[in-house]
């Protein structure tokens, strides 16, 4: 299962996430955090064949053009290392912010076939493929406290269910009886 990554993806150790979303305008230098990144983001009008943002957004403070705002993402534990011969156990991976229209618009294209049905996708490739609508769909399921173990599997569930039926299996003549 591990030759859909890149080799990047073999060496994280740890599957811990960690998403930053922060800005500096470069007029005012206030720091942007989520929620006026969201509203600067809502303001601007969509382009109505990409879904992309059709200007730049701007500052919520001195109304200046600031750039697209990024979700920044360790992905692994990024821990110190003064060794030189070692891998790194995490991934930096930075994405461009998207708001939730851009979202909706983008994987409804996505998972859309020509006939207007629905296709399923496995999410291994749309990892891979859409990496920029797969971090910010984590961003918005994570943000919200949504059940995001759709786009983010636990480990196969299979394995789990075998181990409990040989459990249940051995074990069916334990039972205990309570009596009145």
């Amino acid at each position: 299962m591990l030759d859909k990554f890149d080799i990047s993806d073999k060496i994280i150790k740890d599957d811990s996430v960690q998403i930053q979303l922060r800005e500096n305008c470069p007029k005012c230098k206030w720091q942007l955090l989520e929620p006026k990144l969201k509203k600067s983001i809502m303001a601007v009008k969509l382009h109505p064949v990409t879904s992309d943002l059709a200007e730049p957004p701007n500052c919520i403070y001195c109304g200046k053009e600031i750039e697209i705002p990024n979700l920044k993402i360790i992905h692994g534990r990024a821990s110190r290392t003064f060794r030189m011969d070692r891998e790194p156990r995490h991934k930096y991976i930075k994405v461009h912010f998207l708001s939730a229209q851009q979202i909706y618009n983008k994987v409804e294209k996505v998972i859309k076939t020509k006939r207007g049905k629905l296709m399923q996708m496995d999410i291994d490739v749309f990892r891979n493929s859409h990496t920029e609508l797969f971090w910010n769909l984590t961003y918005y399921f994570s943000f919200h406290d949504l059940p995001f173990d759709l786009i983010l599997p636990y480990k196969d569930s299979k394995e789990l269910d075998k181990i409990e039926d040989k459990f249940n299996s051995l074990n069916s003549h334990c039972k205990i009886e309570f009596k009145p």
